[in-house]
């Protein structure tokens, strides 16, 4: 879409990749080894369970669960 530069595909602009509460501020990009991908992770409230979703120039993946570390208690 526009020569390369990228564009919104339509029907895809203000879909929440996820419908779950989640830890305020607690959210983090990080590029992909391929060096052209990022993945954005982000912490589930209450609870272990994180969800990364996977940023391509093709679209989104995910997102994916996985629960690690220590159960921290957040308050608001």
């Amino acid at each position: 879409m526009d020569g390369g530069l990228g564009g919104i595909v339509v029907g895809t602009k203000n879909v929440n990749a996820i419908n779950d509460t989640l830890v305020y501020g607690r959210i983090t990009g990080v590029k992909h080894a391929n060096g052209r991908d990022w993945w954005i992770l982000v912490h589930h409230y209450n609870d272990d369970e994180y969800y990364s979703i996977l940023v391509t120039p093709t679209g989104i993946l995910g997102p994916y669960t996985q629960n690690i570390g220590r159960f921290h208690l957040f308050e608001r």
